[in-house]
């Protein structure tokens, strides 16, 4: 870009047209920018992109430089990039970094509001605590593949990114915390089906209705780790935990409780395939001592005497092997379901 220098009761920079590049991102801008010092103390800088969609204001007030932060129709500098609907920040700036004590941020369809400091000496680093509301779960989840969840999400979380290069602050992101959905579906995915199907091959497919989802998770280089889940609606319960790999491959295990049984009973489920493909396995101890209960007590109160039966052979044998390690599909017995 065009950079102009001068005096006016003291030093003047002025740059426009100018971009910022980022590794692995397209460069921003056309940026302006024009900035005022006197006696060696900046008094005020304005950095904006010329399509007004971000503007950075510094000014000196009483000793202390404030910094205010406004914007619209903002795409972040990650991957996959966020459009900000709107941004409102306000802070101080120092010679290690910036701090903004109340972050305003409009996206995906609701709310988002909490804090921001940016440290920029060695290393680099950015961190964020903040809760959300209203946001759109199906906007959310499209942002990482063909979307498979809609519903409406709560909760908060906290980010922390750090870099030995300014550069490359954004690449390595970490991301934890909690979210309730509220009247939404899982795609791609029949939790009922396959929890009433133990003698049937992987079920795939389908959706889940649900009213309520509360999700605890934690992504780190790449990984995102879901340690904990519970899903509730009028025709089942479950609670599980899954992990979703860098290439979308998914493991994982879930306890589904179905209600139209005359108690709920609990039928251990293993989670497989690709987050947009997901595979639901009944375990090998389910199938087993469903097969066996059904064997000797009949079809319905037989099947879930043994699907209890297996899981306390699980736990006995997790007892004596330690963790919960999820397991490989079981094998599935093929007897026909409509036999006597």
């Amino acid at each position: 870009g065009d950079l102009e220098i001068g005096w006016v009761d003291g030093l003047r920079v002025q740059s426009s047209n100018a971009h910022l590049n980022v590794t692995d991102r397209p460069p921003s801008g056309p940026l302006n920018f024009d900035a005022t010092m006197k006696h060696g103390v900046l008094t005020q800088a304005v950095l904006k992109i010329t399509d007004e969609s971000l503007a950075v204001r510094i000014e000196q007030q009483k000793g202390k430089h404030t910094v205010g932060v406004r914007g619209r129709s903002w795409p972040t500098p990650t991957s996959p990039a966020v459009i900000l609907d709107t941004v409102e920040a306000d802070g101080e700036w120092s010679d290690t970094g910036v701090r903004f004590p109340h972050v305003r941020v409009q996206t995906l369809g609701g709310q988002v509001q909490g804090d921001l400091t940016f440290r920029w000496n060695n290393p680099a680093q950015l961190e964020s605590s903040f809760n959300f509301q209203g946001v759109d779960a199906a906007q959310v989840s499209k942002l990482f593949g063909e979307g498979n969840l809609t519903g409406t999400a709560s909760g908060t979380g906290h980010l922390i990114m750090q870099a030995e290069e300014l550069t490359t602050l954004a690449q390595a992101p970490v991301f934890e915390g909690e979210v309730t959905i509220t009247d939404g579906v899982i795609l791609n995915a029949d939790l009922e089906k396959a929890a009433g199907l133990l003698r049937k091959v992987p079920v795939m497919g389908g959706q889940t209705p649900f009213d309520t989802a509360h999700v605890r998770f934690e992504m780190r280089e790449g990984r995102l780790l879901v340690p904990e889940m519970d899903i509730a609606s009028a025709r089942l319960e479950a609670s599980g935990q899954m992990t979703v790999e860098k290439d979308r491959q998914i493991a994982g295990d879930l306890e589904v409780g179905l209600k139209n049984l005359a108690s709920i009973v609990g039928i251990p489920l293993v989670i497989s395939g690709t987050l947009d493909e997901p595979r639901l396995s009944p375990s090998t101890e389910s199938v087993v001592g469903a097969a066996v209960g059904t064997a000797i007590l009949g079809p319905g109160l037989g099947t879930a005497v043994g699907v209890k039966a297996g899981q306390a052979v699980r736990k006995l044998r997790e007892m004596f092997t330690g963790g919960t390690k999820s397991e490989e599909p079981a094998p599935v017995p093929q007897t026909d379901p409509d036999a006597p």
